[in-house]
């Protein structure tokens, strides 16, 4: 178990990482390009092989925009995911009180960034406000582009 846990650190370091290091599985087999495919999300890119014969290439891009609503470019583009499969739900067992956890204070900026995510996990239908009598638990917010792993 032991090698298993180093195994997933790097993994996730890896993961965290600005530039990870290419090993011959995460290499592509050859050059790529970026593609947009729908007009809504113009800086949104799929990649596709540079080998392509033009016809291939011009064939695979159409089909691509033609179906370019079954991608998930945001939450909002994931709706009606049936609540059987994904839901996320807070257990809590009646016969243990709730721990209520001394409420952390964020800076202003970070408060601005929480609910601005929050917010748009709500218009996405992703989630929806509860309300517990007591705190269950703080929100972590963590600057991904500062994180040092």
């Amino acid at each position: 178990m032991g090698d298993d846990i180093g195994v997933l650190r790097n993994e996730v370091e890896q993961l965290t990482l600005e530039n990870p290091r290419e090993t011959d599985n995460t290499k592509p087999l050859e050059e790529v390009v970026p593609i947009s495919i729908h007009p809504d999300y113009p800086d949104r890119h799929i990649m596709i092989g540079t080998e392509l014969t033009d016809e291939l290439r011009f064939t695979l891009i159409h089909f691509l925009k033609k179906n370019s609503n079954i991608f998930a470019w945001s939450q909002r583009d994931v709706p009606g995911i049936n609540p059987e499969i994904a839901m996320h739900k807070l257990f809590t067992d009646p016969k243990h009180s709730l721990v209520r956890q001394k409420r952390r204070k964020f800076a202003p900026e970070c408060l601005k960034v929480i609910e601005d995510e929050v917010n748009k996990l709500i218009r996405a239908n992703v989630v929806r406000e509860a309300h517990y009598l007591d705190w269950l638990a703080n929100v972590v917010s963590m600057d991904l582009e500062r994180h040092d792993a």
